[in-house]
């Protein structure tokens, strides 16, 4: 009987391919995103911030982010709320399972991230949040060369100069889909 001895390197090596493995799926997993907005003039419906915060506390919304606007004239919502999902299948269970529960006036689109980034550790609590709506006029792989190599660049530089603490840019899928900056 042979005895093969490993050194602690080898075996340090081995336990960190294993972690690698185990969590790299989950990590890698590729999120859906939805915007849901209250159109202006409309009530926005009873419970459904209970709602979103219970679809966060489960784990089938990652991320959830209610914001009210704060103009008089020219809105474009009353309640915008931007729900990530940690994956592809949380999504399609939610429009199973919970689009339907959700008020026939709502505005809710499927969205697309053209490029997003933050400053970690933050605290959200007292920030300000500035949503800026476009209708795009060309193709949506010029608005991606655009996000990537125009926006993310400049928002960046706002988030290293301290100035911002977020931003994500959407956009709206299906023809006519709107772009949605969120900073």
């Amino acid at each position: 009987m042979k005895v093969r001895i490993f050194s602690l390197r080898q075996l340090w090596g081995a336990l960190m391919l294993l972690l690698a493995a185990t969590f790299a799926g989950p990590a890698l997993a590729q999120t859906a995103n939805v915007l849901i907005k209250v159109p202006v003039g409309t009530e926005t419906p009873e419970g459904l911030a209970t709602t979103l915060a219970a679809w966060r506390q489960s784990g089938q919304v990652s991320d959830a982010i209610w914001l009210e606007a704060d103009e008089e004239k020219g809105a474009a919502f009353s309640r915008f709320v931007a729900l990530e999902f940690p994956t592809e299948g949380s999504y399609q269970a939610w429009v199973r399972e919970g689009q339907p529960k959700l008020a026939a006036a709502l505005d809710v689109k499927r969205v697309d991230v053209l490029t997003h980034g933050e400053k970690t550790p933050r605290d959200s609590n007292n920030s300000v949040f500035k949503i800026n709506m476009y209708e795009p006029t060309a193709p949506e792989a010029k608005q991606r060369e655009f996000a990537t190599g125009y926006i993310k660049p400049l928002m960046d530089g706002q988030i290293a100069g301290k100035l911002l603490m977020r931003y994500t840019m959407y956009l709206e899928r299906g023809a006519g889909g709107k772009t949605w900056l969120l900073m």
